[in-house]
Order: C-alpha cells, then structure tokens, then sequence
C-alpha cells in the first residue's frame, strides 16, 4: 500500500472512532434521560401506594360506626369497593407496566451501547494497525 492509501485508511477510521464516540454520547444523554423517568415512576408509584394506605386506614375507622349509620355503610362499601378495587390495582399495575417499558428501552439502549463500544474498539485496533503500516514504510 501506498502512504497516501494507509493515511486514507487512518483518516476513514478515526471519522468512525468520532462517529461512534459522538453516538454513544447520545446513548447515554437517553440513558440518563429514562434513567431519571424510571426514577419519576417508582416515586408515583410509590406515593400513589402510601396515599391508598391512609385513605385505607382513614376508611377503617369508618368500619365500627357502619351498624351504627345507615349512610356510614353505604359509604364504607363505596370506599372499600373504590381502595380495594379493580381501578386501583389497574392504576397501579400500569404504573408498573411503564416501568417495565423503560426497563426494556433502556435494555435495548445498552445494548447499543455494547455494540457501538466494540465497534469503536476495533476501529481504534485499526487505527494502530495502519499507523504502525505508516511508521514502517
């Protein structure tokens, strides 16, 4: 090969070490991001659970005076079917689900990350090799 062949080679290769550097970057800014979004749901999730529990425990305080109140056990039973219920749990669960959905993004994203890591790897092998080709001419 040719000097100018090997410093083309060199060239080409380094535009893929920054390319990949500069998408990496990128993956890991997104990484961050969803990073902080997964954060944003556990703590809702986590809230949104807490505030069940006292509304639960608020409701069973109710419970001794339902015999007493005939309005108290129509409003106990709609609490009860409204704390206990299928609306909560499906709430709850789609906070979870979102979850999961991040969880999975963010699982794609590394292994972006892994491929672009060892791309970048090889290119920089590449690089060595043809600045050695140079150095010996």
């Amino acid at each position: 090969m040719t000097e100018q062949e090997i410093k083309s080679n060199i060239r080409y290769n380094e535009e893929l070490v920054e390319s990949y550097q500069g998408q990496m970057r990128e993956l890991e800014e997104q990484i961050s991001s969803l990073e902080c979004l997964k954060n944003k749901f556990t703590t809702l999730q986590t809230n949104f659970g807490s505030r069940q529990d006292a509304r639960k425990r608020c409701l069973s305080s109710v419970s001794s005076r339902v015999s007493q109140i005939k309005i108290a056990s129509r409003y106990y039973s709609g609490m009860n079917d409204l704390l206990n219920g299928t609306e909560f749990i499906n709430a709850y669960n789609g906070l979870e689900d979102a979850k999961g959905t991040i969880t999975r993004e963010l699982d794609r994203i590394y292994m972006q990350l892994d491929d672009l890591s060892g791309k970048l790897n090889y290119r920089t092998q590449r690089i060595t090799y043809w600045r050695t080709q140079l150095r010996n001419l």
